[in-house]
């Protein structure tokens, strides 16, 4: 456990669950056997590892929203972090594999469409309002500059 700071508290925020925060474990506490915590602390170190690459990569806030965004269509043991970081170790109960589309997945992937839409067309507005500006400011367009005789 080296490098490491495990702060035990009854009202952890993730419930009955130990959670990594870079260097931080946050445990609830657990009633386990040495050999138990020594696989579940190589458990959270696999998890150090992640939250460093993924925050070198998107930075520092980037693990904690790709984790719960993995963690909302892959819960528990579904979760890809989870798996890379051993199920068994973090003492995860295998479920499955596939991701859970009940209401709210299904609900945040509609909102999600509607954004993705609704930028498309803001998007093809914009461009369809540069050209006719750039139409409009064109010398002689819009312009009859005949002279008649009359």
């Amino acid at each position: 456990m080296a490098d490491y700071y495990v702060a035990v508290h009854a009202d952890n925020i993730a419930g009955a669950r130990a959670m990594n925060l870079g260097d931080i474990v946050l445990s609830p506490g657990f009633n386990i056997s040495r050999e138990e915590l020594t696989t579940l602390v190589a458990h959270e170190a696999r998890h150090r590892e992640q939250w460093a690459v993924v925050t070198v990569i998107g930075g520092p806030f980037a693990f904690p929203v790709a984790y719960a965004i993995d963690d909302f269509f892959f819960p528990g043991s579904r979760n890809h972090f989870e798996r890379q970081a051993g199920l068994e170790s973090g003492n995860y109960r295998h479920s499955g594999t596939g991701p859970v589309l009940g209401p709210a997945q299904f609900a945040a992937l509609c909102v999600l469409a509607v954004i993705m839409v609704v930028a498309l067309l803001g998007a093809r507005h914009r461009r369809a309002s540069a050209k006719s500006r750039r139409g409009a400011d064109t010398p002689g367009t819009g312009t009859d500059r005949r002279i008649g005789s009359g």
